[in-house]
């Protein structure tokens, strides 16, 4: 596998994400229905039993799930517009930041910490949720990237993509 680094266009499109989570969160807070709130609770369950199967791919592929929901939920159109042209970016991150030793663990209670944020309708405290996760997230995906660099990995022990 390449090493990673992260290009211009990749260091750009993670700054978008680092600031949009925390104003998305904010307004999810303000427009979430209760299905929807019901739904991202029920996310965080899914991805603790794919944590506890060690199943990488389900991971991410519930993680993407429950960022979109919060898109949605924020009630904002262009918001997940740009979110979707950034998908595949997006995975890649989130792939190799999840895969870093106790990263997993870490990001579920994040995702916790942000949920009842937002089931509270406290914006102000979801979006500092979401600014402590963003911080972490990107913490440990410059970790991993640095691992990749030495080793000539991307960080994700040896796991596929």
């Amino acid at each position: 596998m390449s090493r990673i680094c992260l290009s211009a266009t990749y260091a750009r499109s993670l700054r978008f994400v680092q600031r949009s989570n925390p104003y998305r969160n904010g307004l999810a807070a303000e427009h979430i229905t209760e299905d929807e709130l019901e739904h991202l609770q029920r996310l965080l369950v899914i991805i603790g039993g794919h944590i506890k199967d060690g199943d990488m791919e389900k991971i991410v592929e519930t993680d993407i799930e429950f960022h979109d929901l919060l898109y949605y939920a924020a009630r904002n159109g262009r918001l997940v517009g740009i979110i979707s042209n950034l998908r595949d970016q997006l995975t890649r991150f989130r792939t190799l930041s999840m895969s870093y030793p106790g990263r997993l663990e870490a990001t579920l209670e994040e995702h916790r910490a942000i949920v009842e944020a937002i089931a509270t309708g406290d914006s102000k405290a979801a979006r500092k949720a979401a600014q402590r996760h963003m911080e972490h997230s990107q913490k440990t995906l410059m970790l991993a990237i640095e691992n990749g660099k030495k080793g000539g990995r991307s960080g994700t022990k040896g796991k596929t993509q």
